[in-house]
């Protein structure tokens, strides 16, 4: 009796051994970098910060929501869908606001022809044209199927907004899914020279001359001196934010509250230095200086 119940144990190991592996799902990988520091949340649950890389994710779709932790920036939620032993990738690049941020999604898919190469491209704006290697191939979505296995660059641009280029891996037996966000261009005007006037129109009282031996009325629609007109250079233009200001801090950090003031979009300010983590320290009208974030700002030098 004893040999016949050894015998049923060893044969039921056996077959748990066997069966256990077909049923276990095997792991998808996320991999996620930005050009400014972010915490990451997973259906929001907060699961570390960028550049992150997490292996251990069960396959399936997810919300994923970026948080800036420096700046303005507006945070940025995106869903994806992970694919078992696939890593899928996302670049984001925050701007001053979602319309001129940029980003891309990388995701593998298996094919049933373990042969064949695939790749698609989407883009937010559609219709944005595709380079593949530097060859034109159409306008998004689009399909590539002439596409080999290994190393491509791929490059998406839309009128009205910045070019992007992702450098890609293509598997054989896999389509990729290249998903792009384009950010909208920016159109910074800078001054040939200080004394260059804006061309803004004037009112003309009726019955006055506009011939050029005529000076132009005294009433005009300039705006009264204030702290920020235009300084020498260098100096620092502030940019649209997506709050309407821009905080001022005695140190290059938001680790600590060390908001001393706040500027606002259009205004102009000495420029006195900067450092390589993106931090620009202006003057202040009463003469201190203060640190805001390089990313709403312009320097003219």
């Amino acid at each position: 009796m004893a040999r016949k119940l050894l015998f049923l144990g060893i044969i039921g190991l056996i077959l748990a051994g066997c069966s256990l592996p077909s049923l276990r799902k095997a792991n998808a990988a996320l991999q996620i970098t930005t050009n400014a520091k972010a915490d990451v949340f997973v259906d929001g649950e907060k699961i570390g910060e960028t550049p992150l890389k997490n292996e251990k994710l069960q396959a399936k779709e997810y919300t994923v929501r970026l948080v800036p932790k420096e700046g303005e920036a507006e945070p940025w939620e995106v869903k994806v869908t992970l694919e078992e032993k696939t890593t899928t990738a996302i670049s984001y690049d925050f701007g001053s606001g979602q319309d001129t941020s940029s980003g891309s999604i990388l995701s593998l898919e298996p094919l049933v022809n373990k042969k064949a190469v695939e790749v698609t491209v989407v883009s937010i704006p559609d219709n944005a044209s595709v380079n593949f290697d530097g060859q034109p191939k159409g306008f998004t979505p689009l399909q590539v199927k002439d596409a080999s296995a290994g190393d491509h660059t791929l490059a998406v641009q839309a009128p009205g907004y910045s070019r992007r280029q992702v450098e890609v891996k293509t598997v054989e037996g896999y389509r990729l899914t290249v998903e792009v966000h384009l950010a909208k261009e920016m159109l910074t005007i800078e001054e040939s020279s200080p004394s260059a006037q804006p061309l803004t129109p004037t009112p003309t009282p009726t019955g006055a001359k506009t011939d050029k031996q005529t000076k132009a009325p005294t009433t005009t629609t300039e705006k009264p001196a204030s702290p920020s007109a235009t300084p020498e250079r260098p100096y620092v233009e502030i940019l649209d934010t997506p709050t309407g200001w821009l905080r001022v801090r005695s140190s290059p950090s938001t680790s600590e509250d060390n908001e001393i003031a706040r500027v606002n979009p259009k205004e102009t300010y000495p420029y006195v230095e900067s450092n390589d983590a993106g931090w620009i320290k202006i003057r202040l009208p009463d003469g201190k200086t203060g640190w805001i974030s390089g990313r709403y700002a312009k320097i003219y030098k």
